[in-house]
């Protein structure tokens, strides 16, 4: 296992968790559907999980030729 590799998969995925915990509040309010709170829940739980997922079993990252 390369930790490299692992270490940008973490903040990929920990970047992308957060990023869209703070967007889908708004997505929803700019549609006009209010979302209960067990169900806001149940979404984070569900992309934490898929977070989780790619940091262990995601894609290796290329490196960029220098």
């Amino acid at each position: 296992m390369n930790w490299g590799q692992l270490a940008l998969r973490a903040i990929i995925g920990v970047l992308g968790f957060y990023l869209f915990m703070l967007v889908l509040p708004l997505l929803f309010g700019a549609l006009g559907l209010p979302l209960p709170s067990d169900a806001i829940q149940l979404i984070r739980i569900c992309a934490a999980i898929v977070a989780l997922v790619y940091i262990i079993w995601g894609p290796p990252i290329p490196r960029p030729n220098a």
